[in-house]
C-alpha cells in the first residue's frame, strides 16, 4: 500500500513572565514524483507551547523523543490517529525551541489538521475526533493520567498535553497547553523510595475529562471539577520509578528533585476554587509511608503560565548520614492506679505538657503514684527505675533508652515498633541538629532573612518554648499571621545568643500551617530536682535529656544551650524521642 511521509517542523515560542507570539515563515510544500513522498514545512505559532518550564527562565521547549499524535481521515469517512512513534524516528528530533516530528499514514487519508501531545492521552481509533457528526461536532475526549514515571516528569521534560489546529492546507500549525502546569521541587526524599504521592485537595486532576469541539486551541482547556466524594482518587497523582528500579534514587537521598506536573485549568478566579494545599507522601516498596507534609498552594491554574513550587519532607539531619523525625509529642507515661500499671504516651499536641499537675508531683520510690496521673519529666533511665518516672534519688544502673519501651499511644493510635526504632539524641547530635558548633547541620533555606535557619525561641498557643526548622526549609508558605524576630533565629551558636524573651508569637492557626510544614515545637515544661515535689518553672523553663548523659539541653526567656551540665542522674527533665528515617 503507498504510504505518505510527512515531516513537520514546529517552531515553538519562548514563554517566561509575558505571553509571546512567534511569528514563523512558512516554507513551500515540496514533492518528490520519483517516491510519491510529500514534505511539508509547517511553522509554529502560539502564546504558550510545550510544558516545559526552565528552572531560571520559564522557558517552554521540546524534548527529543516527544511524541504526537496526529489526526487523519479519508473520503469514506474513517477517521484516526497516527502517531509519530509508529515511524521509528522516537519522536521530536531536538531539545530546543525548534524540532521535527515524522508522521506516515496510509495513501488515501489526508491530514485533518490536528495534533495532539503526548501522543497517548487520545484512542488511535477514537472517530470523528473535533469533526463533524451530523448537525454537532464530537467532544474531544482526553485521559490525563494517575500515575508517570520520573523521566516522564523529571528535570525539563512534562506531559502537559497540548493540541495543534488549523485547516488542513494551512503550512501555519499552532500548538496550544490545555493544561497548567506546576513545576514541584522537592527536598530530602528517602532512600528507600519507591513512590510519590501527591494529592491536590479534592480537585480532579488525572481521569478522563472531556472537551467541547469544536476545539479552539486559544480558548480550549482541561478543566478541573471539584471532587465531593472522599473515596474519589482523582485528585492523587503518583510517581513512580521508570522501568523496573525498586526506588526513585537508587537508595539514596534524593534532593532538589523536579517535578512537572499538569494540572488542569481552575475555572474562575476566585481564591476559594483555586487549588489551596498539596500533599507529598513517600511510600516505600511495602506501602508504608515514609515522610509525609502539606504545604499551602493557592495557585489557580492557567494555559499561559506555569507555576514553580518548592517543597522539603519534614526530616531532620542530626549528622552528616542520618536523619530523623521527631515524636508527635514529649515523652509521656500514664499511671492507673486500679492495675498497678504505665502505660507510654506522646503528648497530644507539640505543645502540650504536665506542669505541676498529680503525675509529676506524686511519685513514690518505688514508681508509682498515690493516684492516677501522669508523668512527662522524667530521671536518667535504667532499668531498676521504671525507665527514670520514680522519684528516688538512687539511680545507678545500666543505662536504657526510652526509645527501647515498645508501644506508644498517640491521641488515639497505638503503634508497636522495634525496639530500636525510636531512641533519644546525643549530646552531639542535639549540637548538630540546633546549629551548634561545628559540624553543623545545612538548611538550604531562608526564615526572616536569615540563612540556614535551625532554630528560634517562641510562644505557640500560649505556650513559651523553641522551634526547629526541618532540613530544607522554606517559609514562603508560612500563614501570614507569624511575624519572625529575625534576632532570635539561629543559624549559628545558639548557646551564644543571649536574647531576652521568647521571639515571635504564634496563634494556634499559624502553628497549625508551620507542623504542616514540618517544624516541631518543644514546650518549656520546666524541671523537678532529685527528690521534690514540685515541678521548677513549668512554663518558663525547657529541659530536655541528652542520651546517656547528664548533661541537657536548656532554654528560657535569657538564653538557650544544647549541652547544659546537669545535677544528676535523678534531674527529671522531658524526653523528645526520635527514629530514623532511611
Amino acid at each position: 500500500m503507498k504510504r505518505i511521509l510527512v515531516y513537520i517542523v514546529v517552531l515553538v515560542a519562548t514563554v517566561a513572565c509575558n505571553a509571546v507570539d512567534v511569528d514563523g515563515d512558512p516554507s513551500p510544500d515540496g514533492k518528490d514524483s520519483a517516491s510519491g513522498m510529500i514534505t511539508e514545512i509547517i511553522s509554529g505559532r502560539q502564546v504558550a507551547t510545550k510544558a516545559t518550564i526552565n528552572d531560571e527562565t520559564a522557558a517552554f521547549a521540546w524534548t527529543v523523543g516527544d511524541n504526537i499524535a496526529v489526526h487523519v481521515s479519508n473520503t469514506n469517512g474513517s477517521h484516526k490517529y497516527v502517531t509519530t512513534a509508529d515511524t521509528g524516528a522516537s519522536g521530536a528530533s531536538a531539545t530546543a525551541a525548534e524540532a521535527s516530528f515524522t508522521v506516515v499514514y496510509d495513501a488515501g487519508y489526508s491530514r485533518d489538521a490536528f495534533a495532539v501531545y503526548p501522543s497517548y492521552i487520545v484512542d488511535r481509533d477514537a472517530e470523528y475526533y473535533g469533526q463533524t457528526v451530523g448537525e454537532s461536532h464530537a467532544k474531544l475526549d482526553v485521559t490525563l493520567p494517575a500515575t508517570y514515571t520520573l523521566a516522564q516528569v523529571s528535570g525539563e521534560t512534562s506531559p502537559c498535553p497540548m493540541i495543534a489546529s488549523n485547516s488542513n492546507t494551512d503550512s501555519n500549525w499552532e500548538f496550544y497547553q490545555l493544561c497548567g502546569l506546576l513545576r514541584l521541587k522537592v527536598y530530602s526524599i528517602p532512600p528507600s523510595t519507591n513512590r510519590l504521592e501527591i494529592n491536590f485537595n479534592g480537585k480532579q486532576v488525572c481521569g478522563s475529562f472531556s472537551i467541547a469541539s469544536p476545539v479552539t486551541p486559544r480558548t480550549s482547556v482541561i478543566a478541573t471539577t471539584t471532587l465531593t466524594d472522599e473515596s474519589d482518587t482523582r485528585d492523587i497523582i503518583s510517581i513512580i520509578p521508570n522501568g523496573n528500579a525498586e526506588t526513585l534514587n537508587g537508595n539514596q537521598w534524593l534532593d532538589e528533585q523536579v517535578l512537572n506536573i499538569p494540572l488542569p485549568v481552575v475555572s474562575t478566579d476566585e481564591v476559594a476554587d483555586r487549588y489551596k494545599d498539596i500533599t507529598i507522601t513517600a511510600y516505600n516498596a511495602g506501602g508504608e509511608a515514609l515522610l509525609s507534609m502539606t504545604r499551602p498552594f493557592n495557585y489557580k491554574a492557567t494555559r499561559e503560565y506555569g507555576a514553580k513550587r518548592i517543597a522539603s519532607l519534614p526530616v531532620f539531619s542530626i549528622s552528616g548520614d542520618k536523619r530523623v523525625v521527631f515524636a508527635p509529642g514529649n515523652l509521656q507515661a500514664k499511671y492507673t492506679k486500679s492495675s498497678n500499671t504505665w502505660e507510654w504516651l506522646f503528648a497530644t499536641n507539640q505543645y502540650d505538657y504536665v506542669g505541676n499537675d498529680s503525675g509529676n508531683i506524686m511519685i513514690n520510690g518505688n514508681g508509682t503514684l498515690s493516684a492516677d496521673g501522669t508523668v512527662d519529666l522524667f530521671g536518667m533511665s535504667t532499668s531498676i527505675n521504671f525507665y527514670g518516672i520514680t522519684d528516688s534519688s538512687s539511680t545507678d544502673g545500666t543505662y536504657v533508652d526510652w526509645g527501647t519501651i515498645g508501644t506508644f499511644k498517640h491521641k488515639t493510635v497505638t503503634t508497636t515498633y522495634s525496639s530500636d526504632y525510636w531512641f533519644t539524641l546525643s549530646e552531639g547530635e542535639w549540637k548538630y541538629v540546633v546549629g551548634e558548633d561545628w559540624p553543623r547541620r545545612k538548611n538550604g533555606g531562608t526564615v526572616a532573612g536569615v540563612s540556614d535557619a535551625h532554630c528560634t525561641k517562641a510562644t505557640v498557643n500560649g505556650i513559651n518554648g523553641f522551634i526547629l526548622f526541618p532540613d530544607h526549609y522554606f517559609s514562603d508558605g508560612t500563614a501570614e499571621a507569624v511575624t519572625w524576630e529575625a534576632s532570635f533565629i539561629g543559624n549559628d551558636s545558639m548557646g551564644n545568643s543571649g536574647t531576652d524573651g521568647w521571639g515571635a508569637t504564634i496563634t494556634l492557626t499559624s502553628w497549625t500551617t508551620l507542623e504542616k510544614e514540618g517544624c516541631v515545637f518543644f514546650p518549656a515544661a520546666g524541671e523537678m530536682s532529685a527528690g521534690s515535689t514540685t515541678v521548677n518553672n513549668p512554663g518558663t523553663f525547657g529541659s530536655y535529656k541528652h542520651r546517656n548523659s547528664i548533661s541537657y539541653l536548656r532554654f528560657n526567656d535569657d538564653g538557650f544551650d544544647p549541652n547544659e551540665i546537669g545535677f544528676t542522674k535523678a534531674s527529671r527533665r522531658s524526653v523528645r524521642l526520635v527514629h530514623e528515617i532511611n
